[in-house]
Parts: structure tokens; sequence; C-alpha cells
């Protein structure tokens, strides 16, 4: 089995190594050997209070060592990784959030679906000349679109590594693609991540914010691993468990600098609640008017919203000017809506609300498919 670890120093593999070692059923059992012998670190901070401002805190004293760094926060949750995104660009630091078609395929993105348009007229052998005029008419159409880049970086991959462009062969790359893999962060700028979506990435330095119960699945502690695998340099954990005391009291424990941060945070300013395919109301879209509307929206587009009544439920609804006229073109589902109650009851009000994706839905009972619109919600804490 391969044992050599070419990317991380010898303090993150021992470390690495030391955290595995519990886990059942694993398909490599010898320890990893670092080949690079240059000098790094590891510190854990079990933390009193919230991960996210205790890694923001830390991070505003200990920056300036790793500017010149790829650097990477990564998360346990989704929710963690929107908030850390928001609480770094806040406070002066570049970040940016590495999304993912979580509950969807690319192949359902409106930016794709029109590209895959474009390039399917001439046939099943997509030539260079109308290859290229694809992509300057989406690069038209879309321009608005916070997900053109990711999209062209997808497109480039695929001509890259395709000789021949046959319209099969790209639908089956893109149907297996995910999004988060064509999300390139530039130099300077923070990248957010889940620990899942990091898979396959590494850079120099990670923080990483481990929560969740008191004892880990094998399936969690595999994917911690890949979160302590991806650091290069420098690794920061930032946890509320119990899972890193048996190495602490190991060997390798001596080799990690260990801290706590007994500090009572305040909740942050501002926070975001983005809608995913599970939180809208799924049948709203049936209705053949707001179909055709909900194609002139791109990502990034700001919506209004406002809650309103449907007989004895209510439900968050958003709203977006189109040719000239205000529609609908979302509705929150229940579940979503009881989040967003729960947020406004500990003081947070909606300020901004924007497209976030559209992506095409196919209805199982009708056999029919239309465009939905998956919106990203801002509230700030009244003072």
């Amino acid at each position: 089995e391969l044992i050599d670890n070419y990317r991380s120093c010898e303090q993150i593999v021992g470390f690495a190594n030391e955290f595995i070692r519990t886990v059942g059923n694993r398909m490599k059992h010898e320890d990893i050997v670092a080949v690079k012998k240059e000098q790094g670190g590891v510190m854990v901070i079990c933390v009193a209070s919230s991960l996210e401002m205790s890694m923001l805190n830390a991070w505003r004293s200990i920056y300036r060592q790793y500017e010149k760094d790829t650097v990477a926060v990564l998360t346990t949750t989704n929710d963690q990784a929107y908030l850390v995104t928001e609480l770094l660009n806040q406070n002066g630091f570049r970040a940016r959030l590495i999304q993912s078609n979580d509950g969807f395929s690319m192949m359902n993105l409106a930016e794709i679906r029109f590209f895959l348009e474009q390039v399917s007229k001439e046939g099943p052998v997509i030539s260079e000349e109308a290859w290229e005029k694809a992509k300057e008419k989406l690069c038209k159409t879309f321009k608005r679109s916070n997900h053109l880049e990711a999209c062209i970086n997808a497109f480039t991959q695929f001509s890259d590594t395709n000789e021949k462009m046959y319209i099969t062969d790209l639908e089956a790359f893109l149907q297996e693609a995910r999004f988060n893999d064509f999300c390139k962060c530039e130099h300077g700028e923070i990248c957010v991540s889940t620990i899942h979506k990091a898979k396959g990435r590494e850079f120099d330095t990670v923080c990483m914010l481990v929560s969740g119960p008191k004892t880990l699945t094998a399936a969690q502690q595999r994917s911690i691993y890949v979160g302590i695998t991806r650091a290069k340099r420098a690794l920061y954990i930032f946890h509320n468990t119990d899972y890193f005391e048996r190495i602490q009291n190991s060997p390798q424990g001596r080799t990690v600098r260990w801290g706590r941060d007994t500090k009572t945070y305040d909740e942050p300013n501002e926070i975001v609640l983005p809608l995913s395919y599970k939180d809208v109301w799924l049948s709203f879209y049936k209705a053949k008017n707001n179909a055709a509307l909900i194609e002139e929206l791109q990502s990034g587009d700001v919506l209004q919203f406002r809650e309103q009544k449907f007989g004895e439920k209510t439900k968050l609804v958003f709203w977006a000017d189109i040719n000239g006229k205000t529609q609908r073109v979302a509705c929150s589902s229940d579940d979503y809506y009881e989040r967003f109650c729960a947020q406004k009851r500990k003081g947070y009000s909606p300020v901004e609300a924007r497209v976030q994706f559209v992506v095409s839905w196919w209805d199982q009972n009708t056999r029919e498919e239309c465009y939905i619109v998956l919106p990203i919600l801002r509230l700030r804490k009244k003072k």
C-alpha cells in the first residue's frame, strides 16, 4: 500500500496518523510517512463559546504570518461555512465560499442548460467553432451570473481533456461533476468550505472547525481526517468536543500546541440562511407563468421578500422585478419558515435576499420540467 505523503509536513502527518488510529475498517493500516521534512505546526483549541467567533479572533492575531500562503477554513456544516464567509468579509479579510450543488446535478444549472442547448444544434459531435460560439453566447447572456466563472472552468476542463468533443460525453461529464471542483479562489482569498467539499484540494494553512456529538462514527472520523490532511504546513483546529483528548495524552500530543478559548462571544451581527431544494415549496413552481419569468433571473440578482399567509400557514415569499413587473419567484417550505422564525426570536431581521441558483426541476407527478429559484437570505441583528 502507498504510505508516502508528499503534501504535508511531519507534524501534520503524525497528528493525522494518531487521529485515525482508532478508526475501524480502515483501508490502510500502516502509518503514513511524510516525505517533506520542512517544519510546520499543529494547534488544537478547545472553545467554550462560538467556534466561528473564536476562529475569527485568532485569525486577527496570526494572519500576517500566512499572507503569502493559500489558506482555507473548513467547517463541519454548510451553515458554518456561510457564517464564516460572512464574518471574514465583514472584518476585512477576502473570503470566498466554495459552494456546491447539493441536492441537484450540475446539469440542472440554468447556465449549463443554456450552453448545452447551444452546442447541441450541430449534432453528436461539437466542432471547435460551435464550442467557442456557445461560450461567447453564454458569457453574453449570463454576464450577471455569479456562477459564470465556475461554468467556464468546467467547460475548459472538458475541452482540454477531450480531443474530439461528443455531446454524450459532455453530458456524462456534467452529470458526474461537482460544482465546487470548479470554484477557484484567487491569490489572497481565504477559501471557505465544508470539510466534505475540500476533498482533493490542498492548502498551505488550514483552520478547521469541528463540532458535533461527543462520539464520532467511523465516517465522521474519516471526514475529519480528510480535513486534517488538506493542510501542508500549518493546521489550526477549533473544537467544542472531546475528540482530541486521546491525542493530547499520547506521545504525539507533545508535538502539538494545545489551547483553550474560554471567552463568551456575542452572536454575529449578520447571518445568512440559504434555501436548498428541500427549503422551497416546489408546488409553487408548477404555475406556467412563473416558469417563464424565472428564466429571466440570474445568480446574484436582488430579490424582495415578505411573509405571506397561505390558508392557515405563513410562508416567506420572494419577489423579483422582471420586465418592469414585480412577480413572485420563490416560496419557502414550512420547515425553512420555522428556521427563519427561530432567528427572528433571537433578534435577527431580514435585510437582503438574492438569487443563489436557478436550476431545472423535474416534477415526477406531472412529468414536466421547469426552472426554480433557490434564494439566499441575509439577516441582521437588531441593535
